[in-house]
């Protein structure tokens, strides 16, 4: 209805726009054409801004579903490649943990977080409540990145060990505390620019001394294909 109307008044200032262009001339009628445009413009514009809208909905959409669709895919192909390093290793847990950035402070600097993404663990091994690795401030396991940066990996060897207690106190106690793993060793995953997040193997409290060389070998390795892998499935 109201688009009829539109319509009809249309129809009659462009007919008026036609005796003017006999009667003066077709300057003086284009004049009245752009005026013309101008009220068409405002009769639409609601609608035009609607469109646009949905529009960039749809866009918004489609990237959004296309990202996710990516993120199913990795889930998908990164599991058995945990559940193998894991499996290769001995490890009696490994977690694929993710930095993200989504706060910032009152002077506009942004927090890093960690997640937990996907977690792999042998048979028997008791559950851990994963809550407690969701939005993780990166603040707290800190103190190893410059050594993850600069070698790849970072070893705790428990009660093996006599300097990764002292020199990560903060790390070694943060993360007994959050599943019960008394030795760990942390993989960096790098990305290009852009670090990706890390991987920690982990071992429960039946300690005993571990070739340590060959885990990181076997580790390197699959850092590598990972680390392959999440790239292949990013946007940037």
């Amino acid at each position: 209805m109201i688009i009829d109307m539109e319509n009809s008044l249309i129809k009659t200032i462009v007919d008026s726009i036609v005796e003017l262009h006999k009667n003066l001339g077709i300057k003086t009628a284009l004049k009245y054409l752009l005026v013309v445009l101008s009220v068409v413009a405002i009769f639409n514009f609601k609608t035009l801004v609607t469109n646009t809208i949905e529009f960039f909905d749809v866009i918004s959409k489609t990237i959004h579903d296309g990202k996710m669709a990516k993120r199913d895919e990795l889930i998908l192909e990164l599991g058995p490649l945990l559940t193998e390093l894991r499996a290769m290793t001995g490890a009696d847990r490994i977690l694929y943990i993710e930095f993200h950035n989504s706060k910032e402070n009152l002077i506009g600097i942004p927090f890093k977080y960690l997640d937990l993404v996907l977690s792999s663990k042998k048979y028997g091994v008791s559950e851990f409540d994963i809550k407690k690795y969701h939005e993780l401030n990166a603040g707290i396991l800190s103190p190893i990145f410059p050594e993850l940066r600069k070698t790849g990996y970072v070893i705790n060897k428990g009660s093996f060990d006599k300097e990764f207690p002292i020199t990560y106190h903060e790390v070694s106690d943060f993360i007994h505390a959050q599943d019960g793993s008394t030795q760990q060793v942390f993989l960096n995953l790098p990305g290009v620019n852009i670090p990706i997040g890390i991987i920690i193997l982990e071992w429960l409290p039946n300690e005993n001394e571990k070739d340590w060389d060959n885990i990181i070998n076997i580790s390197r390795d699959y850092v590598t294909r990972i680390n392959g892998l999440v790239l292949s499935k990013s946007s940037y």
